[in-house]
């Protein structure tokens, strides 16, 4: 396995964002010779940090199933939209630009999200149509990048592609209250325009990639019904997706196991909730 540490910062990027990779060893009888899929996590913190329980644990969680993975640390609060969306896009442009070297097959690239990173990733998918990323402003996200960091590059939305997004107890929008919370950590004091523009259940497109989504009905953090009105929005396009509710299990479970427990919440080891990985393993290689 190789590690490998883009600092957006000491790299002459605008951001304070980092982005941790592990490559998995490309010799040639491994893997059958084939380029590898690859994950990129982007973990929880209500945009005001960034979790470590939804970080390393989750990609090397992957791995076992012979992905590559990585994780961005992400700009949080109080950064305000859209540097995170940007570090995410700046993160899928410099992977796929890896991927002679680490064997990555740039078209199975898969964005995992948790809580508020749900969000983030479930905003990448909802602009990946060309949108503008300010809905008073002309400039979509290929234009956003290339001008915030200042890149001498044509792009296209077609080198943001993705092959599907994984939402784990996503943030939806801002009508609750740690949805609220997380909105705020986002947007700060800007147009309320701007937070119905994010409202990921009313911007469903069928640019959208297929979506894997999983949610617990006991979460009061973040309530799932919104969820749920995100997978049938994408269902009613006829967007692949695939759902799973479980019935126990608190917000923030990550892989609820010993592995991602929290010595001072028990709640977060949930045996039942904890087949999502492996779920999600097979969706991904049913993609494959």
């Amino acid at each position: 396995m190789q590690l490998d540490t883009l600092d957006y910062k000491t790299t002459g990027l605008k951001s304070s964002a980092k982005l941790r990779s592990y490559f998995l060893n490309t010799n040639e009888s491994l893997f059958l010779g084939e380029e590898r899929p690859l994950v990129l996590v982007c973990p929880g913190g209500a945009y005001a940090f960034t979790s470590v329980r939804e970080a390393e644990p989750i990609c090397l969680a992957f791995m076992s199933q012979g992905y590559h993975a990585a994780y961005l640390d992400y700009s949080v609060a109080p950064s305000r939209y859209p540097t995170s969306l940007l570090e995410l896009a700046y993160a899928v442009l410099y992977l796929k630009s890896k991927a002679q070297t680490y064997k990555i097959r740039t078209d199975k690239i898969f964005l995992v999200g948790f809580s508020a990173g749900g969000h983030l990733v479930g905003s990448y998918a909802r602009f990946l149509a060309g949108d503008s990323i300010f809905p008073a402003l002309d400039q979509d996200l290929a234009q956003a990048v290339k001008s915030h960091f200042n890149l001498d590059l044509t792009l296209s939305m077609d080198d943001f592609a993705i092959a599907g997004q994984i939402l784990s107890y996503p943030v939806m929008n801002g009508y609750d209250f740690a949805n609220q919370r997380s909105l705020e950590n986002l947007l700060g004091d800007s147009d309320p325009a701007l937070w119905n523009y994010l409202d990921l259940p009313r911007h469903i497109h069928n640019l959208i990639p297929p979506t894997f989504a999983w949610h617990t009905a006991k979460d009061e953090s973040v309530l799932p019904i919104y969820t749920l009105d995100y997978i049938r929005g994408l269902l009613e396009l006829g967007i692949p997706a695939e759902f799973h509710l479980f019935p126990q299990g608190q917000h923030g479970l990550s892989l609820a196991n010993r592995i991602t427990a929290n010595p001072s919440n028990p709640g977060h080891m949930q045996e039942e909730a904890g087949i999502w990985i492996d779920l999600a393993k097979t969706w991904i290689n049913t993609l494959c």
